[in-house]
């Protein structure tokens, strides 16, 4: 890119929200995909703006509540429309590995499971999805607002 800095350039995927706020948070471990990829490392979460299905979120509630033992009050605070962020970077986590067999409660039938790890929530940064992984060239403003805030 013109202009730019590798070390500007960030790794980034948009996810579905509630998705991408239960990855962040650490709550969900597994993201399915119907395609493959090489890359492992740590990347940003682009909250996309499209919602998942009733039915994903039934399933998801359900996973929630036996998993983790969320009350119905924190299922509807995760699961409101009105707070969660979209259309931009709400956080990083590392992609550990891309198996087909995971043992997660989230990984599903005949998808590549990506296994995530050290989700992390960051400063919202509004920008632009893409569909699979994409390299995103920031300024030296918005990168200082991807680090972890020290409360978290």
């Amino acid at each position: 890119m013109k202009g730019s800095s590798d070390s500007n350039v960030i790794h980034v995927l948009s996810i579905r929200q509630p998705w991408a706020s239960m990855i962040v948070r650490g709550l969900k471990d597994v993201e399915n995909r119907t395609w493959y990829t090489s890359f492992r490392g740590d990347f940003y979460v682009h909250a996309g703006k499209a919602s998942i299905s009733n039915l994903d979120r039934t399933c998801a509630s359900r996973i929630l509540k036996d998993t983790y033992r969320m009350t119905d009050k924190q299922l509807e605070h995760l699961f409101d429309e009105a707070s969660l962020l979209r259309g931009g970077i709400i956080g990083s986590c590392r992609l550990e590995n891309v198996v087909r067999n995971s043992q997660s409660v989230w990984a599903l039938p005949e998808q590549y499971h990506f296994q995530l790890g050290n989700g992390r929530e960051t400063l919202f940064i509004p920008c632009q999805g893409r569909l699979g992984f994409f390299r995103l060239d920031l300024s030296i403003q918005d990168l200082r607002w991807l680090t972890p805030s020290p409360c978290q």
